[in-house]
Formats: structure tokens, sequence, C-alpha cells
């Protein structure tokens, strides 16, 4: 494998989107609710700001840097900003006053 600079931050980088999906993967198991929970809300928030990244790139280069860095801000804080957090305070307030409906539907406690 090549030893440059860029090779090391394309393997960098998907190693940090495969803790990424590993983090998603353990909220969702944890929970065992995806749709309105925290394993769907990280992907909802990670993707908008991975598409963010692609949509302010120049170059291909410039993309997998952005890319890099973004994720390697993330992993400092396991993957989860106050963003997050905010909304699920949001869809949580939501569920509450709508006497357990969450988009129309009753949510099945069983």
């Amino acid at each position: 494998m090549e030893k440059g600079g860029l090779p090391q931050i394309i393997q960098k980088t998907f190693d940090l989107y495969t803790q990424l999906l590993d983090t998603i993967l353990y909220e969702q198991q944890r929970t065992n609710v995806y749709e309105h929970g925290f394993a769907g809300t990280l992907v909802l928030h990670h993707s908008e700001e991975l598409l963010d990244v692609r949509g302010y790139a120049v170059t291909k280069r410039d993309m997998t840097l952005r890319a890099y860095i973004y994720l390697r801000n993330l992993e400092k804080h396991d993957f989860k900003s106050h963003k997050i957090q905010s909304y699920l305070w949001d869809v949580l307030e939501e569920y509450r006053f709508s006497g357990g409906l969450i988009g129309g539907r009753s949510e099945d406690h069983s």
C-alpha cells in the first residue's frame, strides 16, 4: 500500500466512518428503537453534515480531507453532539404532548 498522505487519510477516514456506524448500531441495539431514537437521529444528523461536506468540497481530495476532519472531531465526542441532543429533546416533547403519538402513530409498548 502507498505510504503517501492521501492514502493514509483515506484509510483513517474509513476507520472513523466505520466507528460511526458501530456507534449507531450499538445505540440501536441498546434501545431497540431506531426511527425516533438516538440511532435514527445519529443517522439523520451525520448524513446531513456529511452531505454538506460533500457539497462544499471543490475536489475529491478536498472532500476526503473535510470528511476526515469532520469525523476526527466527532470521535472526540463519541460521535455525539449538542445538536443531536437538542433534536432528541424536541422529539421527546412532541411525544409527551401528543399523548404517545409520534408522526401520527401510537407507539407499541409491548
